[in-house]
């Protein structure tokens, strides 16, 4: 084997593998953003509600895939406080994690819906 050519075409071979591996990303990048976008098309729950979705490359800084990114929406914490002020309004100060009766050698208990239990 020469080694003198091999040695020569070394930077014209590091080059072509280098554009070669730029161009696969940009295929699998476009890969990715088509499967996505295939996958919340085909979502029979994403496609009956209004949802926003945005996918980004944090390395590249770049967006891969966006679905109504644009567009308003109430953010759900908004609805989690009023949920919460309803609860301190409706609650007592405490709740009962459970409940039970004792019939005869039987003990009977149910839960009281206490989410940190």
């Amino acid at each position: 084997m020469n080694f003198k050519l091999v040695y020569r075409f070394q930077p014209v071979l590091f080059l072509g593998v280098l554009i070669l591996c730029f161009f696969e990303s940009c295929s699998v990048r476009q890969q990715l953003a088509k499967n996505v976008a295939h996958f919340i098309k085909g979502s029979m729950v994403l496609n009956d509600h209004l949802v926003g979705f945005s996918l980004s490359d944090l390395d590249k800084q770049g967006v891969i895939y966006e679905k109504d990114a644009d567009k308003y929406f109430i953010p759900a914490s908004n609805a989690k406080l009023y949920t919460f002020y309803a609860g301190l309004k409706m609650l007592q100060d405490s709740i009962p994690a459970l409940r039970y009766i004792e019939q005869g050698d039987s003990l009977i208990f149910w839960g009281t819906g206490d989410p940190s239990f």
